[in-house]
């Protein structure tokens, strides 16, 4: 007999850090997040951050071994950025140079997909025997197992379903989705119930280390706790990896050219230099420590002394206005971010007070970033919340678990719609390819039929793509594999076109009409004088964090959607 009580796992599948929490869901108690905390190899480790690094190494003899997190050590030839290779198409601020993913992905022992998975199934696995640990006999093993995957907001869907393929391979089983900063919000706002008021508007930024993803969300109820959101939510890559590009042309700057090639071509030198500003210099720059030397130990070189630089004895010592330049690019694009959220919601809302903005993720933890944002915007409170690395995986546990605040409203980030086949009511109309129906003798253009449009207000309602098919009779069952595009745009305003290059392809869907034949309807005879058959059916979009699809007819639902991203 099957326990009456099941376990929610909930992946925080972070750019340089990830992490998992988990609750076990008892009928009629309240269950509160729990990270695992313990990772192999963090021996000695002096953080209390309960994350492990998303890095992974394989055996260049057998790329079925690897290791993976704290297990990777310096020196050894490692994958970083796994989560970035699933999105090598998302914008990076101008501050930023070239990252070559296009190249670096030529270059992979795998797929991104498979290593995505590799890392997440070791992470897993790991966890499960942690959870396992903790609980009395065989108890866990009789729990059922729902499984949470947080994603960046700005993800394209691509990527989000790139990232869901990365964990089904890694053996998660069936997953639910949940948005970072949305998991953030519920996390961080269950915490402040006592001080919030219907109508207040509060601003989460979630900053680390590759995107930062920000939701702007209104108080719709105060108890219980009811949130919706303002905007359309919005981010880019400004995360805190950025700083360490930015740091490398600044090393590079500094040395040379030649320097820098023998600095990474020594066993441990180029990885001992990019620790010392990951895991020192990064977290503890701030704006008060004007007068304070930060320094680099160059390991393996012999560095001409250049005092006007600070150089000496193979040491660097940084000082405050080195780290500034290196910081300020993307803390003022983190800025512009937030500033956009702030500006829009102040225009929907303009008597809606906004009470805080709520730092979150590893870079939102940083104190330059939270004084320079403060500085910014001097009317608005800025929180830095406790266990705020932590806020997104706890977030997304207690949002699986319902015991958080409710999102009853979310905001549509793109237009989503499908080509269709309209009468020619305009000029420009007319200058377009047409389309002569043969069973209706009847011209027609083609159009974007958008069912989504951006700031369309979702509330996880069905959202249904109407379509017809005709064919000539007999028809095969061959026939009645259908396949049907959806398509995506960014646009301000949803073009009227689809040969405007701001429409593009989201996913191809696959589905039959052969369950639902007996359907089919012989209609008059057509312009070549043959009688056709008809079928009316909807494709129903749920967009929640990712897109989910299925096939209806008259309101009942038949065969599976396949969706295959572009």
């Amino acid at each position: 007999m099957a326990s009456p009580v099941s376990v929610v796992i909930a992946f925080d599948f972070g750019t340089t850090y990830s992490g998992i929490s988990y609750a076990f869901r008892k009928p009629g108690q309240q269950a509160n997040p729990s990270p695992i905390s313990k990772w192999p190899g963090d021996a000695g480790r002096v953080s209390n951050d309960v994350k492990v690094p998303t890095i992974i190494s394989y055996n260049p003899a057998d790329i079925s071994d690897f290791k993976w997190g704290y297990q990777v050590k310096l020196g050894d030839k490692a994958i970083v950025g796994i989560k970035l290779l699933l999105d090598p198409d998302q914008k990076k601020p101008s501050c930023l140079p070239g990252s070559g993913k296009r190249t670096a992905l030529k270059t992979l022992p795998k797929p991104a997909v498979d290593i995505a998975a590799d890392y997440i199934g070791a992470v897993y696995e790991y966890a499960v025997k942690e959870i396992r640990k903790g609980s009395v006999g065989r108890f866990f093993d009789t729990c059922e197992r729902e499984f949470v995957l947080t994603v960046p907001a700005v993800w394209s869907d691509k990527a989000k379903d790139l990232t869901l393929q990365a964990a089904t391979k890694a053996g998660l089983g069936t997953v639910t989705m949940i948005k970072e900063p949305e998991a953030a919000a519920i996390y961080t706002l269950s915490e402040q119930t006592l001080g919030l008021q219907k109508d207040d508007i509060y601003v989460i930024c979630d900053a680390g280390g590759g995107t930062v993803d920000l939701i702007t969300y209104e108080v719709a109820q105060a108890y219980p706790l009811e949130l919706a959101e303002v905007v359309p939510g919005s981010g880019g890559m400004a995360g805190a990896i950025g700083l360490n590009k930015r740091f490398e042309d600044s090393v590079r700057d500094l040395i040379g050219e030649v320097q820098m090639a023998a600095l990474k071509s020594t066993p441990d030198g180029w990885v001992y230099v990019l620790d010392q500003f990951e895991t020192g210099i990064k977290r503890k720059f701030s704006d008060d420590s004007f007068d304070e030397p930060y320094y680099v130990h160059f390991l393996g070189l012999r560095l001409e002394d250049d005092p006007s630089e600070n150089l000496e004895h193979n040491d660097w010592s940084m000082k405050w206005g080195d780290l500034h330049e290196i910081f300020d690019p993307l803390v003022e694009d983190v800025i512009r971010l937030i500033d956009e959220q702030v500006q829009s919601s102040r225009k929907k809302h303009p008597f809606h007070p906004i009470k805080a903005i709520f730092l979150v993720g590893g870079f939102g933890s940083n104190s330059y970033l939270k004084t320079r944002i403060e500085k910014h915007f001097r009317d608005v409170q800025v929180i830095q919340p406790a266990n705020a690395a932590s806020a997104i995986m706890n977030g997304a546990v207690m949002y699986r678990l319902a015991n958080g605040p409710k999102i009853v409203s979310r905001q549509a980030t793109c237009h989503y719609g499908v080509k269709a086949w309209d009468s020619l009511t305009t000029l420009e109309d007319a200058s377009k390819p047409a389309w002569l129906n043969p069973h209706t003798g009847e011209t027609r253009v083609e159009q974007m039929e958008w069912h989504i449009t951006i700031g369309q207000e979702l509330n996880e309602e069905k959202i249904k793509l109407n379509f017809f098919r005709t064919f000539d009779h007999p028809y095969s069952p061959e026939q009645l594999e259908v396949e049907d595009h959806l398509y995506f745009s960014k646009a301000k305003s949803p073009p009227r076109y689809p040969d405007c290059p701001e429409v593009m392809k989201c996913c191809r869907l696959k589905t039959s009409l052969y369950p639902a034949r007996h359907l089919m309807r012989k209609t008059q005879v057509g312009a070549n004088n043959r009688p056709y058959w008809k079928i009316t059916y909807d494709l129903v979009v749920t967009a929640k964090a990712n897109l989910h699809f299925s096939l209806e007819i008259n309101g009942k639902e038949y065969s599976s959607v396949e969706a295959s991203y572009e």
